[in-house]
């Protein structure tokens, strides 16, 4: 079994060698596993940490940069607006209008996914797909299309290339998803932190990110690095009892991983604040 993006997998359904041998190579549902999400103790349910997350990075507008220039001002709220508008969202997924199957009347041919009526890709886009980059549709997009900016985009391009196969695993993991069958963490701060979807990275001041740089030593042991150390590769392949952990708690002790701890926290609770005021604030909106 492996484990990446149903696109780039389902794809070698339709290579020849595949297509002779009758197999069918398609995303499946998780095992039921025991998770400690904090509730109750152990919990044996089908979960994935693998979740399409929110970015790091943002937008910004200097003040500086448009004082006295209201023009500037508005360019740049201009261009932040299109970021996120539906017109945005089908360039940056499906790429210029000639990429999208359209009617007589050079209106979009749709169809509905996740609820949402999106465009149909067309066929020249479809050859082209398999001819340049061997149906992998991340490939593609990644290499001519050059939607790799951080911008809302849709996977309705993507399902849309997932072989016959794929596309019966792909719906079957989007029912259970809907269902409650398969639990994930979710774009919102939930009453149970373990749901929470967060960041790989936090938004630090220069003076943390200044403590920070103080704890090398900590970063190495951890590191993610070809042939270097990492400690939490060590208690997957040696097991994990009292005795190690003991040892590993000692040595972050001792690198300061305390002092590490208390940056780290400080700047989730400072991006916590911000995603509560930012969620009040979309709710009233919609009030």
């Amino acid at each position: 079994m492996q484990y990446d993006y149903n696109q780039t997998q389902t794809v070698y359904n339709e290579t020849v060698l595949q297509k002779s041998e009758g197999e069918r190579y398609m995303a499946v549902l998780l095992p039921i596993s025991s998770w400690q999400d904090g509730v109750n103790g152990n919990k044996y349910m089908r979960f994935t940490e693998s979740w399409r997350s929110v970015k790091q990075i943002g937008w910004a507008i200097s003040a500086d940069g448009v004082k006295d220039h209201p023009d500037r001002l508005y360019a740049a709220l201009k261009l932040i607006d299109y970021a996120y508008s539906p017109e945005e969202k089908i360039l940056m997924s499906y790429g210029p209008d000639e990429f999208i199957r359209q009617n007589a009347d050079g209106s979009y041919k749709l169809l509905s996914f996740k609820g949402e009526m999106m465009p149909e890709i067309s066929d020249a886009t479809y050859a082209e797909l398999w001819s340049r980059s061997g149906g992998n549709y991340t490939d593609y997009c990644r290499r001519y299309l050059g939607s790799t900016l951080s911008f809302e985009k849709s996977q309705a391009f993507e399902y849309q290339c997932l072989s016959s196969v794929g596309k019966q695993g792909a719906d079957q993991i989007a029912a259970a998803i809907s269902l409650g069958v398969i639990k994930h963490p979710e774009l919102e701060i939930t009453s149970n932190p373990w749901y929470t979807s967060v960041p790989t990275v936090f938004p630090s001041t220069k003076r943390e990110l200044d403590l920070l740089s103080i704890h090398k030593k900590l970063e190495d042991i951890f590191s993610r690095s070809e042939n270097e150390e990492n400690r939490f590769v060590d208690v997957i392949i040696n097991g994990f009892d009292g005795r190690n952990a003991d040892q590993l708690a000692a040595e972050i002790r001792k690198e300061g991983g305390q002092e590490y701890l208390e940056v780290k926290q400080q700047t989730w609770t400072r991006l916590q604040a911000g995603a509560k005021e930012q969620m009040n604030e979309g709710r009233q909106e919609k009030r």
